[in-house]
């Protein structure tokens, strides 16, 4: 198996982390609802992955690129809200 095609195919187990986040999560709560937004956003990556790896076009270049600083980022942002009292600094 190829390279891209091998890729194309692992593209999957985002939409399956993905699922698994949508499927397991409550929808009450802020913290809820950022879980989900990051599961669609993870969804989104391997969608955009998949498309490069199957595509190779500069826009599907474009799409994986976008799609995993996003992710990177929202998940930075919730992982920094929720951990306690990141905003103090030690005395």
């Amino acid at each position: 198996m190829q390279t891209g095609a091998f890729n194309a195919l692992t593209n999957g187990a985002f939409l399956l982390a993905a699922a698994a986040i949508l499927l397991r999560q409550p929808r009450t709560g802020q913290a809820e609802k950022q879980l989900f937004v990051l599961a669609l956003l993870t969804a989104s990556l391997g969608i955009g992955s998949f498309l490069f790896h199957t595509l190779a076009k500069r826009w599907t270049l474009i799409a994986d690129i976008v799609a995993i600083a996003i992710v990177i980022y929202s998940f930075f942002y919730v992982a920094m809200t929720r951990i306690p009292r990141l905003e103090r600094f030690p005395d």
